[in-house]
Formats: structure tokens, sequence, C-alpha cells
């Protein structure tokens, strides 16, 4: 199954779309991370490149949990879900890429990114 991101679409079983995935999505994340120093507020960059294992989960999850405190509504309680689950299986892939693609796009739109 094919899942649609704003970094590109990807599959659970495709090796090279992980790898453009991981590189949009690292991107954005430092797009991000400028859009916050821009507004004055402080911000760490987590890089978020390499390979997606546990890890890249963990930096993913505190990114988003320093994310969180941008949005209008909080995304903590979501964020959990960042840090609790690998893409094993299709599931687990389809359904973190559902609260992860919702996430950003709420972060983009209150950010005033693309």
């Amino acid at each position: 199954m094919i899942v649609t991101t704003p970094f590109g679409d990807i599959r659970h079983d495709d090796p090279t779309a992980r790898v453009n995935w991981v590189s949009a999505h690292d991107m954005r994340h430092q797009t991000l991370a400028l859009s916050a120093s821009r507004a004055g507020k402080s911000f760490p960059r987590i890089p978020l490149d390499g390979t997606v294992d546990e890890d890249w989960f963990a930096r993913h999850w505190i990114a988003h949990k320093a994310l969180a405190s941008f949005l209008v509504h909080s995304g903590e309680s979501t964020t959990q879900t960042f840090l609790s689950t690998g893409w094993n299986t299709p599931e687990d892939f389809y359904n973190w890429h559902k609260i992860h693609n919702d996430l950003h796009q709420a972060l983009d739109h209150q950010m005033k990114v693309l």
C-alpha cells in the first residue's frame, strides 16, 4: 500500500522511497526550526536523516514534542506514538504516517510553512 505524505509517496517495503522520504522529511524539520527561529522562538535542531531505527524514532519524538508547543491545540498525546511504535508491519507503518501527516499539516499551516 502506498502512503501519500507531504514528503512524498512511500511504501512499507520500498527502501528507495524510504531514503527519499527521510531526506525530504528532514528538510521539512529544518524549515520548521528556521521558521521558529525567525519568530524568535528557541527550537533545537534535531537531525532526522539516516536510518529509520529505534534511535531515529527517539530523536523524531523529541523533535515533535518540541514542535507541539507551537500548535494551537496540543499534539502531546499523539507525540507518544512516535516513540512507542515503529514501522514493523504495514499496518503500523500506515497508522504512524496517518498521525504524522495530520500533525505536519497542522504545523505547516500554523507556522506558515509551504
